[in-house]
């Protein structure tokens, strides 16, 4: 069985709250939580990613609700 290349596919996550889950935990639970996640996979030159009307697709960090703070390369 031989290795063969595919495509490529990287994980995108994302903090919800843009920073705040970090900044006011403590004080509104009493412990650090660093953000509230979301995750999508980037395949094929697309973004997809589970929500409110299930399996969605965009152009690669193309929704404007969310913030991009890290990417995964597989």
């Amino acid at each position: 069985m031989s290795m063969e290349e595919g495509e490529p596919v990287d994980l995108y996550i994302y903090d919800l709250t843009k920073g705040l889950a970090s900044l006011l935990s403590p004080a509104i639970l009493g412990r650090q939580v660093e953000g509230v996640w979301h995750t999508a996979v980037v395949v094929f030159g697309r973004e997809y990613f589970y929500g409110g009307g299930g399996v969605t697709s965009c152009a690669p960090v193309g929704t404007h609700t969310h913030t991009h703070t890290h990417t995964h390369v597989t």
